[in-house]
């Protein structure tokens, strides 16, 4: 059968001697241990084979405790090879992203959109949203807004609820913060309906956009509103496992408008 795999990527090659140890790569590989899958990319000839192997005989038989199968991408696998750099493009992009280099961001989503196909709306709108947050970051709001629309609309036509409500809140905190409020809570409303609509009201974000709310109706001096919302931010928060501290400053903000409506 043509999908069968060959035996030689199921057996691990054997050691090598007079190797130069790796320890810090083979460390990094530790960290994916509790993963699906380990993706080890670089140029041929750069040692990938030999450091997997190294590795995995360094690590024993007793502490092997998944099976193993090392899975090598030859010329002819074209398809299979173009779908793996795309995948890693994306998913270098979501590093980037963690790391803070938006610059970097910037560059590998520009890439990754070009190279991803238009069929892939989840990961196209996950990159979207992540060149959304990088420009935002850099100077470009103009860039940001657009981005940031763009990954909503890929993330709703893909089915992809948690990028597309990021997008819909990071599309009203811009407008929140250019003076645009009625606007910014137009969002942040779209994204309680959604949560409604699609049972997934315990999402974190669903309690940034409460919270979010709350600000802007304490801007607007209604103070019985932003109670209500910053107290549904605070409940919402604690079921979806925010972090303390974020909970922590909504109490504090709920305080403030009890504090002002008792004025």
């Amino acid at each position: 059968m043509a999908n069968l795999l060959l035996s030689t990527k199921l057996l691990i090659p054997q050691k090598r001697s007079h190797l130069v140890a790796r320890p810090r790569l083979f460390a990094l590989l530790d960290q994916g241990l509790n993963k699906k899958l380990i993706l080890v990319s670089a140029p041929a000839g750069f040692g990938k084979t030999t450091l997997v192997t190294e590795w995995l005989h360094q690590r024993g038989p007793a502490k092997r405790t998944k099976e193993v199968a090392l899975q090598t991408v030859a010329a002819g696998d074209q398809a299979e090879q173009e779908a793996i750099y795309r995948e890693a493009a994306a998913i270098r992009t979501g590093i980037a992203l963690a790391r803070g280099d938006y610059p970097c961001v910037l560059e590998l989503a520009q890439q990754a959109l070009v190279q991803l196909p238009a069929g892939d709306l989840q990961r196209r709108g996950e990159v979207t949203l992540h060149l959304g947050i990088a420009a935002a970051s850099n100077g470009d709001p103009l860039g940001a807004e657009r981005a940031f629309a763009d990954a909503a609309h890929l993330g709703m036509a893909a089915g992809d609820l948690r990028t597309a409500l990021l997008a819909i809140v990071n599309q009203g905190a811009r407008l929140f913060g250019r003076g645009r409020l009625h606007e910014a809570a137009e969002r942040y409303h779209e994204v309680l309906r959604l949560a409604q609509e699609r049972c997934i009201q315990q999402m974190p974000i669903v309690a940034f956009a409460y919270d979010s709310l709350g600000e802007l109706y304490l801007e607007w001096n209604d103070l019985e509103s932003a109670s209500f919302h910053i107290q549904e931010a605070i409940s919402r928060g604690e079921q979806g496992k925010m972090p303390r501290m974020l909970v922590s400053t909504r109490t504090h903000a709920l305080a403030r408008a009890r504090e002002l409506n008792l004025l």
